[in-house]
């Protein structure tokens, strides 16, 4: 492992944490918001713009949890600019975007890209919609990126 990846990883980590932490106090007290302090925590581990468009995305209700049955196999998808964009999202992972390629994956630049953050955010105050596909359903998705 390269000096540089050590330090991305461990980025990573913090941000996990953050993030659990903001599920953990939405679970115990059901605000469905995040303090100042995450906040804070967030923009200066992803930086201020990519959060901030990941907020809207979350409180404009973009993000959309696909949950697979029988399998129980999960997915996002998150909203583009436009109406018609939506991109595959594995929190943490992978994201359809091309700034995930470019900016993330390319040239290391960030970790995560705005709806790969939306999506996570969401997920910790328990803000994503909800919709149950069949197993074929959701390979069919996979397959349409």
């Amino acid at each position: 492992m390269e000096e540089g990846d050590e330090s991305v990883f461990s980025v990573k980590e913090i941000v996990l944490a953050v993030l659990n932490e903001i599920e953990k106090n939405n679970n115990a007290n059901q605000t469905n918001e995040m303090s100042s302090r995450h906040i804070s925590a967030l923009a200066s581990l992803c930086g201020e713009k990519p959060l901030m468009r990941a907020l809207k995305l979350v409180d404009d209700a973009g993000v959309t949890l696909l949950t697979a049955h029988p399998s129980c196999r999960t997915l996002f998808q998150v909203q583009g600019k436009s109406s018609g964009d939506l991109y595959l999202c594995l929190p943490l992972h992978f994201c359809s975007c091309h700034v995930f390629f470019y900016d993330v994956v390319n040239r290391g630049e960030v970790i995560l890209c705005k709806h790969l953050l939306a999506a996570t955010i969401a997920k910790a105050l328990g803000r994503c919609k909800t919709r149950i596909v069949s197993d074929v359903e959701l390979a069919n998705v996979l397959f349409s990126y």
